[in-house]
């Protein structure tokens, strides 16, 4: 019976207990997403300093910001409290960060709680951090479009598909573009060179996992390197 009674008295606590709320995703405010970050301090022709900030997000004890540069695919990592030294909560948090110029990125935040191994992340923004080479504005690395990152893309209708980018330049300088192809992110072979539109079609394998990259170049012959997307094919 006392057996019985102590069964009856763990469950009503067990069950009575509050649930742990998840932390909310922080709000992101600065650089805003495509934006060309021309409000960095520089620090010399290859490094700015870019000022990181989002709103506080609920249920969060602590916050990582992730930014990681599309060209070489380096990834920093920063974090911190959301507070003053005397404890108080801010309702804007702020990192501020050293890179590259003339790299594209994207980043984002993770909210974390000391009561809940459950994070959660913001939405991802990416942006441009402008360089500059003798007067002239570097191109903006290509925005890859199609096939998008860690896509699956089906070949029923044609083994023929169509890769698709964007980019700019400062500058307005005409822009051209070598495609980079392979089945491999450290063996890539350019398929295209010197090519004017912003698209290229290529005949693919079926079940293949791929890889591909676009470096952009300009009439100065300043150039700049894209991020490297896998992507897989379907029968």
């Amino acid at each position: 019976m006392k057996i019985k009674l102590a069964l009856v008295f763990f469950i009503i606590f067990a069950c009575g207990k509050d649930s742990v709320p998840d932390p909310d995703p922080a709000i992101l405010l600065a650089p805003t997403n495509g934006d060309n970050c021309n409000t960095a301090s520089s620090i010399n022709l290859e490094q700015s300093r870019v000022d990181f900030s989002w709103s506080k997000a609920n249920n969060t004890d602590y916050y990582e910001i992730i930014v990681i540069n599309k060209s070489s695919n380096s990834i920093f990592k920063d974090t911190t409290s959301g507070k003053q030294s005397n404890g108080e909560i801010l309702e804007t948090i702020s990192s501020r960060v050293t890179l590259s110029k003339g790299s594209a990125y994207s980043w984002s935040v993770i909210s974390i709680s000391n009561a809940t191994a459950i994070t959660t992340e913001s939405e991802k923004w990416e942006f441009y951090l402008e360089g500059n080479v003798s007067g002239d504005f570097l191109p903006q690395p290509a925005n890859l479009i199609y096939p998008a990152n860690n896509e699956l893309i089906s070949l029923e209708n044609s083994n023929i598909i169509q890769f698709d980018w964007s980019s700019n330049d400062d500058d307005d300088n005409l822009l051209i573009y070598d495609f980079y192809l392979g089945t491999s992110s450290n063996d890539l072979s350019k398929l295209g060179d010197k090519i004017t539109d912003s698209f290229f079609n290529q005949e693919l394998s079926i079940e293949t996992n791929y890889f591909w990259q676009v470096i952009t170049y300009d009439q100065q012959g300043n150039n700049s390197v894209s991020g490297i997307y896998q992507f897989e094919t379907g029968s």
